[in-house]
């Protein structure tokens, strides 16, 4: 939902808001089960964390990528003259 948010959030803002909704509902529910459902069953030691992290990269890489593509059709030049220094 982050991914997917970011992506869209340039071509339709409408989406931030049902993203902060979903988000804002899952850290309550999350929250919970996590005090009170989950047992811890290992120690990953943050194993995990670079595969989240280059999936984020690559979501807001793809994300500036497709701005990129639509500033010619639906701004001025000077507006993509200065989205091209961002990927």
């Amino acid at each position: 939902v982050l991914v997917i948010g970011l992506t869209y959030s340039f071509i339709a803002p409408a989406i931030l808001p049902a993203c902060a909704l979903y988000f804002a509902l899952a850290s309550l529910v999350y929250r919970w089960l996590f005090l009170y459902v989950y047992e811890p069953e290992f120690n990953g030691g943050g194993a995990f964390w670079y595969d989240l992290f280059n999936s984020v990269q690559l979501g807001l890489l793809l994300g500036t990528l497709s701005l990129l593509a639509l500033a010619p059709q639906y701004g001025s030049k000077y507006q993509f003259s200065t989205l091209v220094p961002l990927p």
